[in-house]
């Protein structure tokens, strides 16, 4: 009998249908957002999200044609990046040496560049769109999507408006002035500063900075508000102690002006000696010990404390991307390995059959297949690159796929992910590895349990058999014996519990009557002696 593991896209949380945490009545329990990020919750997002096929764009791509072979070309993946850096280089030279408010009434070496981007840019979009098998498909791309947008925005600063100029009969000295459109291609403009942003599909490390800044927001605007509402306190504090002084006509005359100057003097730490200077000027001396407890409390303590929350964060989101690119090549070199050695049902190649959801609810991985994969040669290579030990990997086999309750398990694509990464050595055994260990050491006691049953009821029934004994006979005494077991068993914990509620009692009653002893003697001779309640309360635990 085999047991199936269910699919990763369909399991369900016993706690609720999508792992979410409910109440006795079924109601979803809402919990609170933490406000720092954690490292954890987002390695467990990610394992989350291997149970689900990667995205690649060019699983939407034709598998023959010229688009999709020149879209899949690195070399044209590369030359489209070096285009895109030297046209962000192009932009502070345009800035620079172009005055002209039109690209009409520019240089002619700008209007030959503004085109040649345009003409490359526009056919390098056209490919990309040509390549998708179905063209809807482009919009579930997000860098097409932004793509296009810019390409959109420069065919119209580029082509569009500049048509549109020369027909109404020439650039900016025609006599518009500086009407709205001419408004309109200076915003054009600024908006050619969004192409940068294409280098960070190169540039991991940019990624890692943004995500983190991203990430932080949450925690920065909390350090903030707090910042505000110490600046607000000490700003009303300040403008009513510098009230008729020099210090607080120039620098508190009102609570927002306080706020301002406290970030500047205080914060920033900037003319902080003209301050002081009008603080001694009207011997005005009240406000220092305020001025250096403000320094001590934002400048110091709010601020270094928002520093931490961002490199902690920094550091979260950091360890995150370095175990999502350990899974990403785990998957990758898994994806070529299970190709090589083992074959779809239905004939189909196994990376495609990766690539959606029913795919990979599909795959399914058996103990052999299991050893083929593991005995790989560039499998092996990988499991030593991530720190995870072959042979004891193919030593616990049998562990591995064997359920709870001792039959033979199924893993499917995601699951061999996943296992391959709980493997490592440099992971920290967690209470839920501990609780999986003793719900598969429970399992298999019960089931053994069963086991040794069933055979000492097998032969018990050949010994009736063979003494012409009463068929039921071993099986009522066996029951007979278990549950007089049960019921000593029963009867000793109610014992120990009667037990130590009588002497709970007992020596609730000793100290009472101790206490009132004592109150009594107070009243009488005095104070009693410690020692005296000492040897009282030893006298009580020896009784007990």
């Amino acid at each position: 009998m085999t047991a199936e593991k269910a699919d990763p896209s369909k399991t369900a949380a016993e706690d609720g249908g999508d792992g979410k945490p409910v109440d006795a009545n079924g109601k979803e329990i809402k919990m609170q957002k933490a406000t720092f990020a954690s490292a954890d919750d987002m390695k467990k997002k990610l394992r989350e999200n291997m149970h689900k096929p990667r995205y690649d764009v060019t699983n939407f791509y034709y598998e023959t044609g010229c688009c999709q072979a020149i879209a899949r070309n690195s070399f044209f993946e590369n030359f489209t990046l070096g285009v895109i850096s030297f046209n962000a280089l192009w932009l502070s030279i345009d800035t620079d040496l172009n005055s002209a408010a039109t690209l009409v009434d520019a240089h002619p070496v700008f209007i030959v560049a503004e085109n040649a981007f345009c003409v490359f840019f526009t056919g390098e979009l056209l490919v990309r769109f040509g390549s998708f098998a179905r063209k809807i498909n482009c919009m579930k791309d997000p860098w097409f999507c932004f793509d296009f947008l810019l390409v959109t925005m420069m065919v119209l600063e580029t082509w569009v408006l500049g048509l549109v100029m020369l027909a109404l009969g020439g650039g900016s000295g025609s006599g518009l002035g500086n009407s709205g459109l001419l408004k309109l291609m200076r915003l054009m403009r600024l908006s050619r500063m969004a192409r940068i942003a294409r280098l960070l599909r190169s540039m991991p490390e940019l990624l890692i900075l943004i995500k983190g800044m991203v990430a932080a927001t949450r925690s920065v605007f909390v350090t903030l508000i707090l910042l505000m509402g110490i600046l607000y306190v000490f700003g009303i504090m300040f403008r009513m102690l510098a009230e008729g002084t020099v210090a607080g006509e120039n620098f508190f005359p009102g609570v927002l002006s306080s706020m301002h100057s406290l970030v500047v003097l205080g914060i920033l730490h900037n003319d902080v000696a003209d301050v002081f200077a009008a603080i001694e000027e009207d011997s005005a001396y009240q406000l220092v010990p305020f001025y250096y407890f403000f320094v001590l409390l934002a400048a110091l303590t709010v601020m270094n404390m928002l520093i931490g929350v961002l490199c902690e964060v920094i550091t979260a989101v950091a360890e995150c991307e370095h175990e999502e690119i350990q899974i990403m090549n785990v998957r990758d070199c898994l994806e070529d390995v299970v190709e090589r050695q083992k074959k779809s049902q239905d004939g189909q190649s196994i990376k495609a059959l990766l690539q959606s959801e029913e795919g990979l609810g599909k795959l399914r991985i058996f103990k052999e297949d299991f050893l083929r994969i593991m005995t790989d040669e560039k499998c092996t290579d990988l499991l030593v690159q991530v720190k995870v030990d072959p042979f004891g990997l193919v030593e616990l086999v049998d562990t591995l796929f064997t359920t709870e309750d001792g039959d033979e398990k199924v893993l499917f694509f995601p699951d061999l992910v996943e296992l391959v990464m709980d493997q490592r050595s440099c992971n920290i055994a967690t209470v839920k590895d501990v609780t999986d260990l003793r719900k598969f050491v429970k399992g298999r006691l019960d089931k053994l349990d069963l086991s040794i049953k069933a055979q000492v009821l097998g032969m018990a029934r050949l010994v009736e058999r063979g003494l012409n004994i009463p068929r039921g006979t071993f099986e009522k005494e066996l029951r007979a014996v278990a549950d007089n077991c049960e019921q000593a068993a029963a009867a000793k914990t109610i014992q120990k519990m009667a037990r130590g509620r009588s002497a709970r009692k007992i020596l609730a009653e000793k100290r009472k009557s101790q206490k009132d002893d004592v109150n009594g003697r107070d009243k009488t001779d005095g104070e009693a002696k410690p020692w005296e309640v000492q040897d009282n309360d030893n006298d009580n635990k020896a009784q007990l």
